[in-house]
């Protein structure tokens, strides 16, 4: 394997990659980033054996190949380097990665090429283009009412269904004393999603969370995963240089039926207060307000 890529061109990518890999724990094969040479592309690859990270650049390729590399370690020797060109060269003889950069010069050992397992593809069947910023607000909306603790099972996982009386994808989290629930109109999105909707555990969306951008995403379920995949553009915002996905694994507990304490919204004898948004902000937290939409804010009881 050999090529040169541009340092800025992967960086992002890279801190995206090391995020979801252990530091110190677990099996080195977890802790290990991939680099695989391919056409004219460097595609960046790692996982916690269960959420899985693909990013794809541009790079000049002169030999095709792959190899991996302790991720931490290699992330944090990139990110000290300054913009420019950056030439990648798997040393066979020594088992070494070869890093140049002008006069600078390392050397990283790599790792047992057989740790190497496929990641799951990207299906291109059935793929729903959505907007990133929206994704994020929802999942602002709601992370916070999903229990920390997985041995809470269901509690611990978002919930995304499609409405059987209609049009609208319902999204929520409920941890036993807090509840949220966000409902949204997206055509494809509710044909796209199982009868039974589909349940995420908290800490992978999270890491989800924190790759997640502005930008339009594409969307995608298979029989056990979930897809997100960016194509991120050029500075001059015309073509799609790069390309990341992210997936998580599904999880199939039986979510509690919520509308066992929603239905009692439209009993006759609730009593609700409306107050408006941006005020009950500035009461509740100095500066809190600037993040959240002006809109006005209906409180329940019963």
């Amino acid at each position: 394997m050999q090529l040169t890529v541009f340092r800025n061109d992967i960086i992002d990518g890279l801190q995206k990659s090391s995020g979801i890999i252990p530091a110190k724990t677990g099996a080195a094969f977890l802790r290990t980033i991939w680099l695989h040479a391919v056409g004219g592309t460097l595609r960046i690859l790692s996982t916690d054996s269960s959420l899985e990270f693909t990013g794809q650049y541009p790079a000049k390729v002169v030999e095709e190949g792959l190899c991996g590399v302790q991720g931490k370690s290699f992330f944090e020797l990139v990110r000290k380097l300054p913009p420019g060109e950056i030439g990648f060269k798997l040393d066979e003889a020594s088992g070494n990665l070869l890093i140049t950069q002008g006069s600078r010069r390392y050397k990283l050992p790599v790792s047992d090429r057989n740790w190497f397992q496929n990641f799951a593809p990207f299906p291109e069947a059935g793929g729903v283009l959505w907007s990133g910023d929206f994704l994020q607000e929802l999942l602002d909306r709601v992370l916070y009412c999903i229990s920390d603790e997985d041995t809470m099972e269901a509690m611990a996982c978002m919930f995304m269904r499609p409405d059987s009386q209609g049009a609208k994808v319902e999204v929520c989290g409920l941890n036993g004393h807090q509840f949220s629930l966000v409902a949204f109109l997206n055509d494809d999105i509710h044909a796209m999603l199982p009868p039974d909707g589909i349940l995420m555990q908290k800490k992978y969306v999270t890491e989800l969370r924190r790759w997640l951008s502005t930008d339009e995403i594409d969307l995608a379920i298979s029989e056990k995963r979930l897809f997100f995949r960016a194509q991120i553009k050029d500075d001059a915002g015309e073509a799609a240089t790069k390309v990341e996905i992210f997936s998580l694994p599904l999880s199939y507990y039986q979510y509690p039926d919520y509308n066992s304490f929603v239905s009692n919204l439209s009993r006759d004898d609730i009593s609700t207060l409306a107050i408006d948004r941006l005020e009950l902000m500035d009461c509740l937290g100095p500066g809190g307000h600037l993040q959240h939409r002006q809109q006005p804010m209906r409180l329940f009881s019963f």
